[in-house]
């Protein structure tokens, strides 16, 4: 038992530094990944645009990325495709058509050639052949063609049309009839007001003549102010 009791210690420093080895190795395995992918990119920084006619149409099929490389001594420089991790599937002569930094547009003809390409200026084209822009019957006909459509595909519903003008007036005539009602109330208010009035001067006028006929020494004043 006290040799077995000796050995566990021995056997648990085993694994722990056999842990720690491969710990060490996963993290040394990741790190090594993570800086050739960090180099591979920054190796192969151009990006290649290829295109063929399918169809009769000119058509991208994939996207790839390049690096410029010296070759010999006398400066010469080409280019190298990479298809895969590490696999050239094609190397051409450095394109000199950019397209955007880095970017390149390529053509592959029939005889499986990849050709440098940029996309033509429309203007320029259209001014060497001698196109208008501007065409006096086709815009006629452009906007007989729309005003077509505004009645065919774009006609309005009665409400649509209406409705706005509709909902206008009866918000007036709504308006109308409350301001109507508001005054009416505020007549029959104010009516009301003046008999109130007049009964209070009756009232007092009748309220001063008792005072006098009963001697009780108060002398009644008329409306005018002047002592009866």
């Amino acid at each position: 038992m006290g040799k077995m009791g000796g050995m566990l210690p021995k056997a648990t420093t085993v694994y722990t530094v056999m842990i720690v080895i491969v710990i060490a190795l996963i993290i040394a395995t990741l790190l090594s990944i993570a800086i050739w992918v960090y180099l591979d990119k920054k190796k192969y920084n151009k990006v290649i645009i290829l295109h063929r006619i399918i169809q009769g149409k000119l058509k991208k099929v994939g996207t790839f990325r390049a690096t410029f490389e010296k070759i010999g001594v006398t400066g010469d420089v080409w280019c190298r495709v990479k298809g895969g991790l590490f696999k050239t599937i094609k190397i051409v002569t450095r394109p000199k058509l950019e397209y955007e930094k880095n970017v390149y547009l390529f053509f592959e003809r029939q005889d499986g050639e990849w050709v440098n390409f940029e996309i033509e200026n429309i203007d320029e084209v259209m001014k060497k052949a001698g196109v208008f822009y501007l065409d006096e019957d086709m815009r006629l006909h452009r906007i007989g063609i729309q005003k077509n459509l505004e009645r065919r595909l774009e006609k309005k519903t009665f409400w649509q049309e209406w409705g706005g003008t509709i909902m206008n007036l009866v918000f007036m005539l709504i308006l109308t009839v409350c301001l109507i009602i508001l005054f009416n109330k505020l007549t029959l208010v104010s009516d009301g007001l003046v008999k109130a009035a007049q009964a209070v001067k009756e009232l007092s006028i009748a309220a001063s003549q008792t005072c006098a006929t009963s001697g009780s020494g108060i002398i009644p004043v008329a409306p005018t102010g002047v002592p009866i």
